[in-house]
């Protein structure tokens, strides 16, 4: 084998090592090459925070007391394209002494920065409402957001390319340059998040 020509096969093979260093392939249409975060990783992390707890006062129709809540089981939940936030979460109010139980459902948005290449997961809104029973009636005492407590922020590198650009010598000894153009596809499937990107190579010269 020439020389030159194995030098061109070898850059050209480093050109995707460099490329798509990190990431792993998958079979797809719209992507090249993609990352994927499953829905466990996310989880382990939540389970290292354990179960959050707090203490508040309310006053409402004549009836003050306090009213403790503990959340417990924290997950993000993958499934039909879109992230979930749930956790079980019990209710103690006093005086009274009066527990209730009940499901967090709260909304976790997931996006991907371009500029920075990171892939950002955020839990936005968690509402639990708090309700005890007065005169027979059940009324709301008081609602708490969860995500104000779980000001958790997940940041994973993402599959941006390290290089926008690069030089080929081709067998003549010539150089040709090839522009590296990055196009991200986020999505999320039942059990994990996938970024992938769409590369393409174009001649400038």
């Amino acid at each position: 084998m020439r020389k030159d020509l194995f030098l061109f096969l070898v850059t050209f093979v480093l050109i995707i090592v460099f490329t798509l260093i990190f990431i792993s392939f998958e079979n797809s249409t719209k992507a090249d090459a993609s990352i994927s975060i499953s829905e466990g990783t996310l989880n382990k992390f939540l389970i290292a925070v354990g179960d959050l707890t707090n203490t508040e006062k309310f006053s409402v129709l004549g009836l003050s007391g306090t009213y403790t809540w503990l959340v417990q089981n924290p997950q993000i939940k993958l499934i039909g394209g879109k992230a979930r936030f749930t956790g079980d979460v019990t209710i103690t109010i006093n005086p009274g002494n009066i527990v209730t139980k009940s499901k967090a459902d709260g909304e976790v948005s997931v996006n991907y920065d371009i500029n920075t290449n990171k892939i950002q997961i955020r839990v936005t809104k968690a509402i639990v409402e708090i309700k005890t029973k007065i005169m027979n009636n059940m009324v709301k005492i008081a609602e708490i957001d969860l995500a104000k407590y779980y000001q958790i922020a997940f940041d994973f590198p993402g599959p941006k390319p390290f290089e926008s650009s690069v030089d080929v010598k081709m067998p003549d000894g010539k150089i040709k340059k090839i522009k590296i153009d990055f196009i991200p596809v986020l999505s999320i499937i039942d059990g994990a998040i996938v970024v992938g990107s769409e590369l393409r190579y174009t001649p400038t010269n």
